[in-house]
């Protein structure tokens, strides 16, 4: 039973310091760096500032130093709640802007992690349950066909590079292709954007999906990711940070290092007395010495850490 309350403990914990971290991470975003701590004390500094200034100014009108403080807290409560309620708002409107773009730059990854025949399956996946159709296979320049309130439909992916633009000449194929067929409508997607020259043209019976719609097709058959999928896009970005400044400490803290530290010390300090700057090189010899001894302690506590020793007499 004991063992059973530890693990609950242990996963509200985790639970409050992923919350913590995933708050922080919007904040972070929101106000530029700054963290929930900081964010509160800038908010609790103003309302103490505001508490104090508005019994000042009462205390000088009336003069009654009980109702000015009365008054004062009122104030302060009712300021209190109008920040919060329109910074809650403010708050919802920037997380979901995040959210949107954190969830494009997911599926941008995911898709530029596909080859092109796993992107036209991809396309072919979530176009179908789109149109509620089905896709057939076509030809190189001509992909798919699918058929929709009885009208044919061509189809032609491009995957692409996001800085690459799909203009003119690369739907030439396409648009012969579409022509042999008895296609009366095409659609052209790509994970990248059209030339300005493409879309001016204005096919009436073709149809553009650039990523962006791709966005837009996603969201209106309800497969974006979901707040919790989003919050373990949050959570592996701190996971990713974490281990970065892990292998930069190991990197630091190296054995590689510790030797390469003491050694240039004890060179510099002996240096010292041949040069006319004695004292700088025999500060910075030490301070290179001191650098060898905190990576060798380092060292040595996460390695009587990560070993069991049992000392016997």
């Amino acid at each position: 039973m004991d063992f059973d309350k530890k693990d609950i403990l242990k996963k509200y914990i985790k639970d409050l310091k992923r919350k913590r971290y995933i708050n922080n991470y919007y904040i972070g975003k929101i106000k530029k760096g700054k963290s929930t701590e900081a964010d509160f004390l800038d908010g609790f500094f103003l309302r103490i500032i505001i508490f104090i200034g508005t019994i000042i100014i009462l205390y000088a009108e009336t003069g009654y130093f009980i109702f000015s403080i009365v008054v004062s807290v009122q104030i302060t409560i009712l300021f209190s709640l109008l920040i919060y309620n329109f910074k809650n708002k403010k708050m919802k409107k920037k997380i979901a802007q995040i959210n949107e773009e954190l969830v494009k730059k997911k599926i941008l990854k995911d898709i530029n992690n596909l080859s092109s025949n796993e992107f036209k399956e991809y396309i072919k996946d979530i176009l179908e349950e789109y149109y509620n159709t089905t896709f057939f296979e076509y030809s190189n320049h001509l992909d798919y066909l699918f058929t929709v309130d009885n009208e044919i439909w061509g189809v032609s992916c491009f995957k692409k590079s996001q800085d690459d633009r799909i203009g003119l000449k690369d739907i030439n194929g396409f648009m012969e292709e579409l022509k042999k067929t008895e296609a009366s409508r095409g659609l052209i997607v790509t994970n990248s954007y059209f030339t300005e020259e493409l879309k001016e043209k204005g096919y009436i019976h073709i149809k553009l999906v650039d990523f962006d719609e791709i966005i837009e097709i996603i969201k209106k058959i309800g497969k974006l990711p979901k707040k919790e999928e989003i919050e373990e896009i949050i959570v592996n970005k701190r996971k990713e940070k974490l281990s970065k400044r892990v292998n930069m400490k190991e990197q630091f803290f190296s054995k590689h290092n510790i030797l390469r530290f003491f050694f240039l010390g004890i060179i510099l300090i002996l240096m010292s007395n041949l040069t006319r700057y004695t004292k700088y090189y025999t500060v910075v010899g030490g301070i290179c010495i001191a650098l060898s001894i905190i990576s060798g302690s380092y060292n040595l506590y996460f390695f009587i850490k990560n070993h069991d020793f049992n000392l016997q007499k």
